[in-house]
């Protein structure tokens, strides 16, 4: 019997930079070696890393001259290069990280029996809604390439046997026209973002050394946020409710991880709000290295404006253990329980008044709902392609 052989391709891994697309990709391939199963990943060059390497049990492949994090006409054509030439004869399912293998559809006519599974974490048309709802003149002129995009996605979704979305406002994008015209329903599957539980748990002893190592004790309470810093995430939004609660809450901080290109900007607000003193920016944080300090703070925050496919930010809390406040048009994407409450973004009032609420909430359980664990996510995978 032919040994069972995935290939993924993924543009981007978390060698190249941190993001939800990245750790998804990744932690799903090492969940596919630990279940003994082979598993190559192609992606784009990663600077200072070698060329072909191994890691977790995952082999991978960068392909050297195509650009990092980017699709190119030369990513597609060397990494369909690569392929043909050393994997094609023994791979048994293919899986894109979105559009990351549309090189290789040209080859699936000879490939009979092959499954191929496209990963969807957003889609073009989602994202030209997203850009005009936020009437933001730079994101409206952005929409135009997306336009170009939504082209190329309806011509390539066909040609895959499953597409699979990370979560429901994904699905249901999918189900929209103009991509319902060439996706049938039956091709559609709902698979949500898995997270490892086993790195993502709770840890009380973990939790103390951090907030010792932060100079906090357990009288402080501490809100956290972790995101890309940029604007759509809503950080601004969530400063400015939490400089009302420390005015009533000497024992209030705000620990910030992550950032990007409102880092400045969301400095800036913290001195004018005259609450530098109260507020951590952690910067960049590798996410191995992440599940101390989200056990560090008593609940998470996410005030997104921004139509989010599945957060894995909210789901990786969850998992520590972290009760969360989000924006309420989560609360159709996430399969949530009583430690998620939904808030308008644009709400001072509303976030202050659920922040309020929550502090009061006990934490330390993982509430992360089953249909999200990394294992129960990689079996629906197997399905897909055909690995019993």
């Amino acid at each position: 019997m032919k040994q069972k052989h995935i290939v993924m391709l993924s543009r981007t891994l978390p060698f190249h930079s941190m993001g939800g697309m990245q750790a998804i990709a990744w932690d799903l391939a090492c969940q596919f070696a630990a279940d003994g199963l082979k598993i190559t990943v192609i992606t784009t060059h990663i600077p200072n890393m070698p060329e072909h390497f191994f890691q977790n049990g995952v082999e991978v492949v960068a392909i050297k001259d195509a650009t990092p994090e980017r699709y190119t006409r030369s990513w597609w054509r060397l990494s369909r290069k690569y392929f043909e030439q050393h994997l094609m004869d023994s791979v048994t399912g293919v899986l894109s990280v979105s559009a990351a293998a549309y090189g290789l559809l040209q080859l699936k006519h000879r490939m009979v029996g092959t499954p191929f599974v496209f990963q969807a974490h957003g889609t073009s048309w989602g994202e030209i809604n997203s850009k005009w709802k936020s009437r933001s003149p730079k994101a409206i002129i952005t929409s135009v390439r997306n336009m170009l995009w939504l082209i190329k996605d309806i011509w390539a979704y066909s040609k895959f046997d499953a597409v699979v979305a990370v979560g429901d406002a994904v699905k249901s994008d999918l189900l929209k026209k103009p991509v319902s015209y060439v996706l049938p329903y039956r091709k559609i599957h709902l698979i949500s973002n898995g997270i490892n539980t086993k790195l993502f748990a709770p840890d009380d002893n973990s939790r103390y050394e951090m907030r010792t190592a932060l100079g906090w004790t357990n009288d402080e309470q501490v809100i956290v946020s972790a995101s890309r810093l940029h604007i759509q995430k809503g950080l601004h939004l969530g400063l400015n409710a939490f400089a009302k609660i420390s005015q009533k809450n000497p024992k209030a901080r705000y620990m910030i991880i992550g950032d990007g290109p409102e880092r400045k900007n969301l400095e800036r607000q913290v001195s004018e709000l005259n609450i530098s003193d109260k507020v951590l920016f952690t910067g960049e944080v590798e996410r191995q290295n992440l599940p101390p300090y989200l056990r560090a703070g008593d609940l998470f925050l996410f005030t997104t404006t921004r139509s989010e496919g599945l957060p894995l930010n909210v789901l990786e809390a969850l998992s520590v253990g972290l009760p969360a406040v989000v924006s309420e048009h989560l609360q159709g994407v996430i399969k949530i329980n009583s430690l998620i409450r939904g808030v308008d973004p644009g709400s001072e009032r509303e976030i202050v008044e659920e922040i309020d609420k929550m502090f009061k909430t006990s934490r330390g359980i993982n509430t992360l709902p089953k249909e999200y664990s990394l294992s129960f996510c990689a079996k629906r995978y197997y399905a897909l392609l055909s690995i019993s």
